[in-house]
């Protein structure tokens, strides 16, 4: 029980926990620690955004930020957490090393109970990302809900939306180098190629490849 114990504590960052506990959760919840967070973390605009716990009790680890899932990557890569909005946690959720998670002023991210981002990965909300349960996400990728700047047509001078949700849905499995753009909706048990590039909406229970492309379907991980 004690080498469990210590393992689990081992690559703490004591200061960098006590600190996004206390500043995203009220003292009686904080000392729970129900954030974790690992290695070198920057924690940033704590004072402006929220974290909703939907769970019935606050429980130790049920965020860890900066967890050394990938052994290739560098001892010190940086991991960036900056919720200006809401961040909604629906059970457990890992966020590696090298992740960089923004919620902005007005965005919602939300995660489901046992949800994994291996490393590395780049999360931009300005409006809603949504993430089911049970879903692995790997390394190398980015999740975007906005395209920043506005888009005109020239013609009639309509201003298309820059931004739309991004829905992916339970037990969505998403490989290395993809990039998840605004409008995306993945269905449930959903399993993403590597180098992928989604825009729009597709059912579960399939393996996407490409420009949301349909390689073969009927299938679960």
């Amino acid at each position: 029980m004690i080498s469990k114990i210590r393992k689990k504590l081992q690559g703490i960052n004591i200061l960098k926990t006590l600190y996004v506990n206390l500043a995203y959760f009220p003292f009686i919840q904080a000392i729970k620690l129900p954030i974790l967070c690992y290695g070198k973390v920057y924690i940033r605009n704590a004072q402006k955004g929220r974290i909703c716990v939907n769970s019935n009790s606050i429980k130790p680890a049920m965020l860890n930020i900066g967890t050394p899932v990938l052994g290739f990557l560098p001892k010190k890569e940086p991991t960036i957490f900056d919720i200006k909005g809401k961040l909604e946690l629906h059970g457990k959720v890992t966020l590696g090393k090298g992740c960089a998670i923004e919620v902005c002023e007005n965005g919602t991210l939300s995660f489901g109970d046992n949800t994994m981002i291996t490393g590395k990965t780049t999360i931009l909300c300005t409006q809603q990302i949504k993430i089911g349960r049970q879903c692995m996400i790997s390394w190398d990728n980015l999740i975007m809900d906005t395209d920043w700047h506005n888009i005109v047509c020239k013609d009639t001078g309509k201003v298309f939306p820059k931004q739309k949700p991004i829905i992916i849905g339970d037990h969505v499995w998403i490989g290395c180098r993809c990039t998840i753009l605004k409008g995306t909706d993945i269905g449930n048990d959903s399993i993403v190629a590597s180098n992928s590039k989604l825009t729009k909406a597709i059912e579960g229970n399939n393996i996407l490849i490409g420009s949301n492309t349909i390689l073969k379907t009927n299938v679960t991980w």
